[in-house]
């Protein structure tokens, strides 16, 4: 939150009228710093799992409870916190896996699909490279919920170009719902990757 409010002071400053040139890019790398800390953070939390798993459940509990489930169920939630959260979650389906979050697994992936479809291609990209970890790592609990997943990439790829998006990262957002779901998805009756090409013709 604090860094949230960091940021949107930095905003806010930047468009008054007595602000000069070097200050606007002063303010512009703090913001820049603010994300890079959160994505060393989650960078941090993965290590954890990868090589503590079993003793980072009680620290999952509290990142869930205290994190996870405030930002994935608040509709005003900033888009910092749900791509934070995210990322989280796509280290927890990829290190620990359902083995150790059994009860928490149905929600975590109802997160990803819905977020898959956001308007904005910042949230979608990790959404669909989450699902793509998912599909990868846990693919007996990824066939359950395969078709409604290839279903959700399908609305995706179709999502136009959102007035706040980068053309690159929307471009991204793109790519990474083919790249990152064909290859698990290629022993399923309809690959993503064949469904994507039927579109394209």
């Amino acid at each position: 939150q604090e860094s949230d409010n960091r940021k949107s002071e930095n905003e806010s400053y930047k468009h008054q009228e007595d602000v000069e040139e070097e200050e606007i890019k002063v303010l512009e790398r703090d913001n820049e710093k603010e994300d890079e800390l959160h994505d060393s953070v989650a960078d941090l939390l993965g290590a954890l799992f990868a090589s503590h798993q079993e003793l980072t459940l009680p620290f999952v509990e509290f990142l869930y409870t205290n994190i996870l489930s405030k930002t994935l169920g608040n509709n005003q939630a900033s888009n910092q916190h749900i791509n934070f959260s995210l990322q989280i979650i796509s280290d927890m389906i990829e290190y620990l896996g359902i083995k150790h979050l059994p009860d928490k697994w149905v929600a975590l992936t109802e997160a990803l699909i819905k977020y898959a479809v956001y308007s904005q291609a910042v949230i979608r990209q990790p959404a669909v490279y989450a699902l793509g970890v998912l599909a990868e790592k846990n693919p007996e609990e990824f066939q359950a919920i395969a078709d409604h997943v290839i279903q959700t990439l399908r609305q995706a790829i179709q999502i136009p170009i959102h007035s706040q998006d980068e053309k690159i990262e929307y471009g991204n957002a793109q790519d990474l719902s083919l790249i990152h779901i064909s290859e698990p998805t290629r022993l399923l009756s309809i690959s993503y990757a064949v469904f994507c090409l039927k579109k394209k013709k």
